[in-house]
């Protein structure tokens, strides 16, 4: 096979964590008729925290990163982290994405340094800022008076603690409809 992979590492959203967003996402109809630009949601079984995007890998690199994916991080622990809130990025009158922050954590912070260490051929682009997208924001009008404030679409959520203990290598592919990923490699963490 030839050609590229997209590929990424993340922890997909499991168990009681999902049910504030859910909620959210059962109320998309509503959502979408205040605001003023079209939104792309993203599936709730495609919810998960991007720990590291690799980017455009080429194919044959595949098995060359499946395995430093397997042998530097098989020894990880589950972390539990704790939803926080939605928020409107990268700014509220400039937004991009609906997401669902995860609360600050320096034990985040040290999961995605050792996740970066693993796979050093693929240095991060951006600082790790914990977040799930729920959404992407199409067509952003330049109306200054339009508030998108997370407030004026969204209720807080609840404190909701999530246990990663799932790494997943996913491969992405774009299509129209939104991106469509697949797990390339799966590591389920062991307490």
């Amino acid at each position: 096979m030839f050609g590229n992979l997209r590929l990424f590492v993340a922890s997909p959203l499991s168990g009681a964590a999902r049910e504030p967003l859910q909620a959210i996402y059962e109320q998309r109809e509503r959502i979408a008729a205040k605001m003023p630009q079209r939104i792309r949601w993203t599936l709730p079984e495609q919810w998960h925290v991007t720990w590291l995007f690799l980017g455009s890998v080429p194919r044959e690199r595949l098995p060359e990163i499946q395995a430093r994916f397997a042998a530097g991080l098989a020894n990880l622990k589950p972390l539990a982290a704790e939803l926080q809130d939605i928020q409107f990025w990268p700014k509220p009158r400039q937004s991009r994405l609906i997401v669902c922050r995860l609360q600050p954590d320096p034990r985040l912070l040290k999961r995605w340094e050792t996740i970066c260490q693993a796979l050093p051929d693929y240095p991060p682009d951006k600082a790790f800022t914990p977040h799930i997208t729920l959404a992407r924001l199409k067509e952003i009008p330049d109306d200054p008076a339009t508030s998108r404030k997370p407030g004026w679409v969204f209720s807080p959520i609840p404190p909701t603690e999530w246990l990663l203990d799932e790494l997943v290598l996913y491969s992405s592919r774009l299509t129209p409809e939104g991106a469509e990923y697949e797990p390339v490699e799966t590591l389920r963490l062991q307490p």
